[in-house]
């Protein structure tokens, strides 16, 4: 089951991270992070060996490459989807589908943290097993562990990345790693929350509530009362960006700080509950939000955008980026919708190669793929399942099929109701539901236990997972405690 929101993620990566303080040598400055290994040149998937290079098969109109050492051929004009239970794909220069996942024998979690690309095509992504380079469609783990966020410099490609407590930078070779007591004093400053480095070098690092510089030699912080702006709500950073013009573009609770060398100003974007942000190269700057659709920042004002018939697929946007050839790439919780030219183009699992719906981090290579292809015929499955309450069947319950994990608090008919998905049916005598001819992909499942009451999966529970041409089974649900 996915785990959505920052909170919740973080409490996962902090147990991983707990479980390599000891061989990272803590957390002091200049500590080394293990060497990186490469994978074997060869895998098994589905009984056939595959090397590196590839064998590309189609399936229902979609072509792709499915083996662990295989990545798209050469790096460049390839775009990158990933998300936290979802995997991650790569769209190649000629329009073919690579996908990662563990379903498909090729990746070891579906736990993808961020991608993020460099001038020549090289990726890097790190997931909840490890953070890995994808160079010539070879991949090579470079560390044991995984980062919330990661950034490139463009001037040396040494990549940092940034964890609980710490970020690090690699040089190719070797990891250097720095405490998050170089990054401010206040609340929280342990949540060391992402990454970004300018055009001019200097990284930028936002913890929950500081943001720090690094220009090479040493750190220089800002928080409240040490550079911000009053705010009566305080402040929680989301993300960051550092703009092609110098400026510094942070996301937090109620807002956005801007940071124009001097001093940092707090910016209403028109939106609530932002997410990740980002400064594209043509001076663009960019904020998804929880379910408000996107803001864009341009000539000196905010405009919002939401979900529209014929346009951007939902409101759930979690990455905004914008390839060298001017296109918009927007990640929403169920999918990814294409703005090329004035005309949108949405994409899912079921009319698509890629490989989960939850894209929250889009990293592309110079102009992208300079053909998109067209969005296939929807792919469908069938989701069925049995509801007990005690050794009674739960009959006459309503249920509902979520894109995402459903609201604990709501105010519709169902806890899904304004979600990309909604789909509700009705437990037979016998405590049965059948969810017939679906769209593939990766739902949530609850149902009401009496009139306006919901239960539903904790972490870790049932998966309902929609597969073409499938009838997936779940295992039988006791709703009572």
């Amino acid at each position: 089951m996915r785990v959505q929101g920052r909170w919740l993620r973080f409490l996962v990566v902090v147990t991983l991270f707990a479980g390599v303080a000891v061989a990272c040598g803590g957390d002091e400055g200049g500590s080394t992070l293990a060497p990186p290994t490469t994978f074997a040149s060869t895998t098994s998937v589905d009984g056939a060996t595959t090397t590196a290079g590839g064998t590309a098969t189609t399936t229902g109109g979609v072509t792709t490459t499915e083996a662990s050492t295989v990545g798209p051929d050469s790096g460049t004009h390839v775009a990158w989807l990933g998300g936290f239970g979802c995997g991650v794909s790569a769209l190649s220069e000629d329009a073919v589908w690579y996908r990662f996942r563990e379903e498909h024998g090729n990746f070891e979690t579906d736990q993808v943290f961020d991608v993020v690309v460099d001038g020549a095509g090289t990726a890097w992504v790190t997931t909840s097993s490890g953070t890995f380079e994808v160079r010539d469609g070879s991949w090579s783990r470079i560390a044991e562990i995984s980062f919330d966020a990661l950034a490139v410099d463009p001037s040396t490609g040494e990549l940092w990345g940034v964890r609980y407590q710490e970020a690090a930078v690699f040089d190719g070779t070797s990891w250097e790693t720095f405490s998050y007591t170089e990054f401010g004093e206040g609340e929280n400053t342990e949540l060391v929350e992402d990454v970004a480095v300018g055009p001019d070098g200097v990284v930028w690092v936002s913890t929950a509530s500081t943001v720090a510089a690094y220009d090479g030699s040493a750190w220089a912080w800002w928080g409240i009362d040490q550079g911000f702006p009053d705010m009566p709500y305080g402040v929680f950073i989301e993300s960051i960006a550092a703009g092609p013009d110098g400026r510094v573009w942070v996301s937090h609770s109620t807002g956005v700080l801007a940071y124009d060398g001097d001093s940092w100003t707090d910016l209403d974007p028109g939106v609530t509950q932002p997410q990740r942000i980002t400064a594209a190269d043509d001076g663009r700057v960019f904020l998804a939000s929880w379910s408000d659709g996107f803001a864009t920042f341009e000539d000196g004002r905010w405009t919002v955008t939401v979900a529209t018939p014929g346009g951007l697929a939902n409101d759930r946007v979690r990455a905004v980026e914008v390839d060298l050839r001017g296109r918009l790439w927007v990640g929403t919780s169920w999918g990814f919708s294409v703005l090329d030219q004035g005309t949108w183009t949405s994409y899912t699992m079921a009319t698509s190669g890629v490989a989960g719906n939850c894209i929250e981090t889009i990293a592309i290579h110079g102009g992208g793929p300079p053909d998109l292809p067209d969005p296939l015929d929807v792919e469908t499955g069938t989701l069925t399942g049995l509801i007990m309450a005690g050794d009674a069947p739960f009959a006459d319950a309503q249920v509902v099929l979520c894109d995402d994990q459903p609201g604990m608090i709501f105010l519709g008919a169902t806890p899904c109701t304004g979600y990309p998905v909604e789909i509700v049916t009705v437990t037979d005598a016998e405590g049965r539901f059948t969810f017939a001819d679906i769209p593939i992909g990766d739902y949530e499942l609850a149902w009401e236990i009496e009139e306006g009451s919901w239960r539903t999966f904790l972490v870790g529970g049932v998966e309902p997972t929609v597969r073409a041409g499938v009838v997936t089974e779940l295992e039988a649900i006791q709703s009572e405690d």
